[in-house]
């Protein structure tokens, strides 16, 4: 099961257990509500910092990858460094 339908079917099981126990209580309907009401911000706010975590930090300006630099080249090739020289038709 996937990490999304896990999580779903966990926040499903919380809200009926819990509209279940609200309504064993046998509490006024405005607690009922206001219970209810409660318990979905919950789910929400759970669902929200999921969906955050899920965010590329690219989103984040902060986070940008750092600059690339040149490679930094520690033997010399001689051939590289010297300009050939003119040949000579003597």
């Amino acid at each position: 099961m996937s990490g999304f339908a896990l999580r779903f079917a966990v926040e499903v099981a919380f809200l009926l257990l819990l509209a279940l126990a609200v309504g064993l209580a046998e509490l006024a309907t405005a607690w009922i509500v206001a219970v209810m009401v409660v318990g979905w911000l919950l789910v929400a706010a759970i669902e929200w910092l999921a969906w955050r975590s899920e965010q590329e930090p690219a989103d984040d300006p902060s986070a940008a990858a750092p600059e690339s630099r040149p490679e930094e080249s520690t033997s010399w090739d001689l051939d590289e460094i010297l300009a050939p020289l003119p040949e000579d038709d003597m």
